[in-house]
């Protein structure tokens, strides 16, 4: 996923953690050796938008979702990990050595219904690990929410918002607010708070809005919401993309799209098509591919991309959207997302295609560091994927 493409043949040569040389070259004598002949090699897998190790029981995320406020950009996803999660384990299991985590929403069943408040908090970028997963950005992005699942949030609790106009009004009260607390600030007339803070970051572009917008007129909103304030902005899921692929291409905004293999369930829904990744791609825009776990299993990226690609994605680019798309995205792909020489040594083994749904796993490392070897994993326990 460098500028080198796919290499056939190729050494990749680990030190201390880092990926020092890629190519054909003389391996240094006394270097440990891993033969991948007849294998593929592809880098470590990014999630750009998951709730991995925050979902303890089913679909819910209770400590990640602040349903008594509407505005709560100051709180941590952080704060609500379980680090010790299976669900990390098993992501890592499948290839995926990066992930975005980001607070809300939860989702339960019977029936299916996803509730996410207007702003629900910081994201964080976990490099994930055998034993305890690492922070590589702790403040990553404010996610906020426009759409239908804000209104449906408090429609029980009959509580605000119950349209977009006031969605979109709570959010710009909130950032002229942070916007009069920095002038403040900067004359040393402001005590501290830790909302207007957080926002503060959002205005000053240390970290983007992530604003989940499914549908044509709330990718609208974000955008030019992003225009009115000179943020920085990401759209995740994008469900209605490809319906105005050459308008976010025009504007520049990236989106991590997904997850595409879904019902179409409700207004949000209902135009989803696994076309929409490579229509997107196609028009210009900068794609990255999501799970949103536990909506789905994080370990099914790579067969997301293989049916985005089987939709009209060209094949490389449905790899760059789980890779080095992804990981700039994120802001990481100076660490990330490919095999180059400086990297973080995060690749993963097939047996063959990597999109393909046949292929199998056969070896991760993580930081040049062993974290999953088929060979030598566990007889009898069966596939806990």
């Amino acid at each position: 996923m460098g500028p080198e493409g796919l290499l056939d043949g190729a050494i990749v040569l680990v030190d201390q953690g880092k990926v020092r040389e890629v190519g054909r070259f003389e391996i240094p004598s006394g270097t440990e050796i891993i033969d991948a002949h007849g294998l593929t090699v592809v880098p470590g897998f990014v999630d750009a938008h998951s709730h991995l190790g925050l979902s303890p029981q089913g679909l819910g995320l209770d400590d990640a979702t602040e349903h008594t406020d509407q505005i709560t950009p100051h709180l941590n996803a952080l704060d609500a990990l379980d680090p010790v999660s299976q669900s990390l384990r098993i992501s890592l299991e499948g290839g995926v050595t990066t992930s975005a985590l980001l607070p809300g929403s939860s989702m339960s069943f019977g029936p299916i219904t996803e509730q996410i408040t207007v702003m629900p908090g910081m994201a964080s970028i976990l490099k994930v690990k055998r034993f305890y997963p690492v922070i590589m950005r702790e403040k990553a992005g404010i996610k906020m929410a426009f759409g239908e699942q804000p209104k449906r949030s408090v429609a029980e609790k009959r509580a605000a918002p119950v349209t977009r106009m006031l969605i979109m009004a709570m959010v710009r009260e909130n950032l002229r607010a942070a916007q009069a607390y920095m002038g403040k600030k900067d004359k040393g007339a402001a005590e501290f708070d830790p909302k207007k803070e957080a926002l503060a970051g959002l205005l000053t572009r240390k970290y983007p809005a992530l604003v989940h917008a499914h549908r044509v007129r709330d990718i609208h909103l974000a955008m030019d919401l992003r225009d009115e304030f000179g943020i920085d902005l990401v759209l995740h899921h994008v469900t209605e993309g490809h319906l105005m692929a050459d308008e976010i291409a025009k504007r520049g905004v990236p989106c991590a799209v997904g997850p595409i293999a879904y019902t179409r369930r409700g207004l949000e829904l209902a135009n989803l098509t696994l076309a929409g990744p490579g229509i997107l791609a196609r028009a210009g825009v900068k794609v990255a591919l999501i799970s949103d776990f536990p909506t789905f299993p994080s370990h099914y990226l790579p067969i997301h991309a293989g049916m985005a690609c089987r939709e009209g994605m060209p094949y490389e680019e449905a790899l760059r959207s789980i890779t080095i798309n992804a990981a700039s995205i994120l802001g990481v792909a100076d660490r990330v997302g490919s095999l180059e020489p400086g990297k973080d040594a995060d690749l993963v083994v097939f047996d063959g295609d990597p999109l393909g749904v046949l292929s199998k796993v056969k070896m991760v490392l993580s930081d040049g560091e062993i974290v999953f070897n088929a060979a030598t994993a566990c007889a009898g326990k069966g596939d806990a994927r």
